[in-house]
This record gives structure tokens, sequence and C-alpha cells, in this order.
């Protein structure tokens, strides 16, 4: 079968195979609402298919995908915000104005290899972002599982081997 292409999605169907692929290397195959909905056409065109017996999805460019992209979920948090109603409109200030709002409403994640992303919504928009690389992880705040390995009661501390290159340190 000769490749079908889409905007987003590019399928072919070899030997009972159907290979598809997110054609978005230049935003390393982030996620779109018309990916997704290249996705579903290309997933019911190939249903049809009698030739089809397995399906492999992947990503053209370095990356299969970064997740969802960023740039769309402003576009939909801004979509959300213009079709509220009144109503929702009057409860979301009367919300604010009470004190009970402050919390997050969403939080969105891409994670890619050895890196993630996280964006945190608040009233549609986005307020907080968080990204975090392998060159500059911490590993404050986490929990591990570890083994007490020296304790020091003058200092009212100790090391506990939690499986990295080093011993975390208690106080």
């Amino acid at each position: 079968m000769p490749e079908t292409t889409h905007s987003t999605v590019v399928y072919s169907i070899t030997e009972g195979i159907a290979h598809v692929e997110i054609d978005r290397a230049d935003k390393l195959n982030s996620l779109t609402r018309e990916v997704f909905e290249d996705l579903v056409e290309a997933g019911l065109a190939l249903k049809d298919s009698s030739e089809v017996k397995a399906v492999v999805l992947s990503g053209r460019g370095r990356a299969f995908s970064a997740g969802l992209d960023f740039t769309e979920l402003a576009r939909i948090a801004e979509a959300g915000a213009a079709t509220r109603s009144s109503a929702e409109e009057a409860a979301a200030e009367k919300a604010a104005g009470a004190g009970e709002s402050g919390g997050a409403d969403s939080v969105a994640s891409a994670v890619d290899v050895g890196e993630r992303d996280v964006a945190v919504l608040e009233d549609d928009r986005v307020a907080e972002v968080y990204l975090e690389r392998p060159e500059r992880r911490s590993i404050a705040g986490n929990i591990y599982l570890g083994r007490v390995d020296n304790v020091l009661p003058g200092m009212e501390a100790a090391f506990v081997e939690i499986g990295l290159e080093k011993n975390g340190f208690l106080y």
C-alpha cells in the first residue's frame, strides 16, 4: 500500500504490518488536537483493512513524542476560558473572593528520555512551569527506601544507603 498522509500522521501497510508515524519532527512529535484527530482517522482506516495484522506507532525524527504540546495546552486553556458560561464565571469569581481558590486547577506533564516538563494551570492560565533535566536533577524531597549505614550520635545524624552513588544524610 502506498503511504497515506494526513497533515500530522503518515501510515503505510507492508506485509500485514501498518506503520503509523507522527510527522512533527520539528516539534519532537508533540501532541496536539490535530495529531489526535489524525491518529483516530488513521486508526479507523486501518481498522477496516483486512491486510493489517499488527500496527507499529512511531515518531519521525529523534523522538517518539515529547508529550502534549504546551502551545496546544495554552490554546485549550484559552478556549475553556472563552467558553465559560456566565454561571461558571460567577462561581469562579465567588470562589476567588471567598478565598476558596489558590490550588492548582490541573497539571500537564511532558516526559522524554531523561527530562520532564510540568505546567501547573490556575484559573485556566499557566501559572508555573517546571523543567527537570538530568544534569540538574535534585534528590531533595524524594522518598527513598534505605538502610541505615552509619549513625553519628554526637551530631544526631545518620548516613543512609539509598541505592545511589553516595549515601543519603539525615539529621
